[in-house]
């Protein structure tokens, strides 16, 4: 009843405002669109002209608007006075000559003029326009406000109505549970609590709180009457009333060996959580089975221990709407940390070390392009691998010489002003290297892409020209065509005649001479090369099939070649038809090994008319690349630099193309001896860790991090915490594969580029 009686007033209040607004007056007349002032022309003379210095002004006719309009308790506000000033200013200029007619008259006509204008009939009729404009439109502004204001009162009866209905149904509902709980005797105690239920149920409630007090009790009581006895208590295993097992443990305070062995046991666990990318949500699982196990809480204060020995500085930049991120860490803290260990003393030769810093593209994912930049140190032990490329900075943006540019400023001022570093007290100099693949190169040098006509690194060889070996291309020498950093800085800004030098070089302090061809990615592109041949004569041979994802099992000469891969051991690999053209994926540096160890063009492609130059070109390649694992004098060198130079003729000159010719394989002949003679063994400088790290970069992106902003942090600090415990912790010993054809540890049958 009380609910239907208020909605009947809510509806005659509606009722009731629709009649106040018929009833209302018209626009017209509550809002006119002009306002009529009578004012007494004497009174405008004595405001405005009498005893004034400038009637005439604009300042004195606004004053004496503003004062009739007090004077007629309005305000100036709400009224457009910019015509009414200069028609009331005509007004004024009219009086005046009035007046002063009067006075060059004489005698009293000045006085009858000023008694004229006393009269009440002598009025001047001031017009003042609203602001807004016509009466509808304010009629309508006003009315609209009215209605606002009437809305929210009704919203806020409705809702205390709401409010009220909710409050009725809650009681309603109450009232049934209360109502079924007196009809069933089982659940009559439910939801209570304490003594509200029986006596038992209670005592068992009261029994569950005090558990933890009882077995602190029980600890205390056995810890003292064991050693009463003479005897030192370590753990005492029991089980509850509901068969769970209740194991309790007894610290020794005096056992100091005790301590040191759980500190170590905290550190080899972390160690262990790391490197095998073990949740910390499965180690508690693990701990809450096994006794014994070190405490989730210390292995986490050793982490947080180790992240803080290893700060990180947040970067970002916006390009073109884009925002890209990172992390980076100082070098000069990175070398001072590594070289700061004793085990690696032996790397400081003659007070001074070579560092090289390099960088590569991975993704994580399809959308997530990380750009990944180490420092390695050249001569130690482990510099070809992943533990020897120490992270200093994770980017996500594109490879890009803007990009880079722009959100590592602070690292490349470091890098250029680094020259020495104090280690525990001593100046170590600082000699630096520069490595990367050639798109890396390419983008951090200022060079353009391979598809420009002058795309090489370190000389102006034209692409044209790459197969010519009479010439003789130099990295160091201007008059053989070699590049240097103030030449590209100077083209760096014309449009024409720049050879290719677009942009300025991001690090301008290392030498041409000191950027360093990589050799990992040189015999992966070459070998690319050699394999696509291969695979396109044996396409030619099966043209007279179209070219198809339906018709490539009838392809028998690719089927060959698809069989002859499977043979030796890569599986997944297979072709497919991708927009019209054969595709397939293109092969690591392993396989490529034992593909060159393994084939058979006797059976592969017996009747190629090039069949015995095809077999020298890569028996000599593969001679040659073994050759640059060896330290070499000069004489070698020589011998390398000229067989260098008649695969590039036997490849480009006979039995292919010119236009075949890549850029690798003109860095193969004409700047790696170069960069042999200069810095000896230059497989110290090789790609082949870093390429190791973007893959665990990309392992621990998907498994070791939470994906939130600071993922690029984690993994940075996880690289740091297992450099600093690789030395420290115990490992298992790694099982050692043995081949069962040569004999030798380290790969198996299948890996074996010895035994054809």
């Amino acid at each position: 009843m009380a609910l239907s009686s208020k909605v009947i007033i809510v509806q005659l209040l509606l009722t009731f405002i629709s009649m106040s607004i018929d009833a209302a007056p018209q626009p017209s007349e509550m809002f006119p669109h002009m306002v009529n002032l009578d004012i007494n022309n004497l009174l405008i003379y004595n405001l405005a002209v009498k005893d004034v210095q400038d009637p005439k002004s604009v300042d004195n006719v606004e004053s004496v608007l503003n004062t009739i309009l007090s004077r007629h308790k309005l305000s100036a506000e709400k009224f457009d006075l910019h015509d009414v000033v200069k028609t009331f200013q005509c007004k004024i200029k009219k009086m005046i000559e009035h007046v002063s007619k009067m006075r060059s008259a004489g005698g009293k006509s000045l006085k009858n003029l000023l008694d004229k204008w006393s009269r009440p009939n002598s009025k001047y009729d001031l017009k003042l326009p609203h602001k807004t404009g016509s009466p509808t439109k304010r009629k309508l502004e006003d009315d609209l406000g009215n209605e606002r204001a009437k809305r929210q009162k009704l919203e806020l009866d409705v809702e205390n109505l709401r409010t009220e209905v909710n409050q009725s149904k809650q009681e309603k509902n109450e009232l049934l549970r209360q109502i079924d709980r007196l009809k069933d005797p089982i659940k009559e105690n439910h939801g209570l609590r304490g003594r509200a239920k029986n006596k038992k149920d209670y005592k068992r409630a009261q029994t569950y709180r005090h558990r933890a007090k009882k077995i602190d009790d029980i600890r205390t009581s056995v810890d003292s009457k064991v050693r009463q006895a003479g005897m030192t208590p370590i753990c005492l295993t029991m089980r509850d009333e509901n068969g769970k097992i209740v194991k309790m443990t007894f610290s020794n305070e005096n056992d100091d060996a005790h301590e040191e062995v759980s500190e170590q046991e905290v550190a080899d666990m972390l160690f262990i959580l790391d490197a095998f990318n073990i949740p910390i949500k499965g180690y508690h699982e693990i701990a809450q089975r096994y006794d014994n196990l070190p405490r989730l809480g210390a292995i986490q204060s050793k982490k947080f221990e180790l992240n803080s020995q290893c700060p990180l500085k947040d970067v970002e930049a916006v390009i073109g709407g884009q925002r890209f991120t990172g992390v980076v860490r100082s070098i000069k803290e990175t070398l001072q940390s590594v070289l700061g260990d004793p085990a690696r003393a032996h790397l400081i030769e003659n007070g001074s070390v070579k560092i090289k810093l390099s960088g590569d593209g991975t993704r994580a994912g399809k959308k997530k392009h990380l750009v990944n930049f180490s420092i390695t140190i050249i001569g130690e032990a482990t510099c070809k691998s992943e533990l020897g490329n120490y992270l200093v900075a994770i980017l996500r943006c594109p490879e890009n010489n803007t990009c880079l540019k722009a959100i590592l400023g602070d690292l490349i001022d470091e890098f250029e002003n680094l020259t020495s570093v104090n280690v525990n007290g001593q100046e170590i100099l600082i000699e630096k290297f520069l490595g990367g693949d050639l798109k890396f190169l390419n983008q951090i040098m200022g060079i353009g892409g391979f598809a420009s006509k002058f795309s090489c690194v370190w000389c102006k060889c034209p692409k044209d020209e790459r197969f010519d070996m009479s010439q003789f291309w130099s990295m160091s020498d201007a008059t053989k065509g070699a590049r240097t950093i103030d030449e590209i800085c100077r083209l760096a800004g014309k449009r024409k005649d720049n050879f290719n030098c677009t942009m300025q070089p991001l690090f301008r302090s290392v030498p041409l001479v000191n950027v360093i061809p990589d050799t990992l990615h040189l015999y992966i592109r070459i070998a690319d090369q050699m394999v696509y041949h291969i695979i396109k004569y044996l396409q030619d041979l099966d043209n007279h099939i179209k070219l198809t994802s339906e018709n490539l099992s009838k392809m028998n000469n690719l089927g060959m070649f698809r069989k002859f891969i499977e043979d030796i051991g890569i599986s997944d690999w297979f072709f497919t038809v991708k927009d019209g053209k054969l595709d397939y994926d293109s092969f690591s540096g392993p396989e490529h090994r034992m593909i060159m160890a393994k084939i058979q063009f006797d059976e592969l492609i017996p009747n190629h008319p090039k069949l015995e130059e095809i077999k020298l070109m890569w028996t000599n390649f593969v001679s040659l690349m073994d050759q640059l694992n060896q330290d070499m004098t000069e004489e070698q060198i020589e011998e390398f630099e000229e067989g260098a130079r008649d695969w590039v003729k036997l490849y480009g000159g006979h039995l292919y193309l010119t236009k075949d010719v890549t850029p690798y394989m003109h860095i193969f002949a004409c700047h790696l001896p170069e960069a042999i003679r200069r810095h000896g063994n230059i497989v110290d400088f090789c790609q082949q860790g870093l390429e190791k790290l973007n893959d665990l970069v990309t392992k621990w992106y998907f498994r070791s991090t939470n994906y939130d902003s600071t993922v690029l942090a984690q993994i940075m600090h996880k690289q740091h915490r297992l450099r600093v415990l690789e030395g420290k912790c115990r490992r298992a010993p790694k099982f050692q594969i043995t081949c069962t054809k040569c004999k030798v540890q380290g790969h198996n049958k299948r890996t074996c580029s010895r035994a054809i």
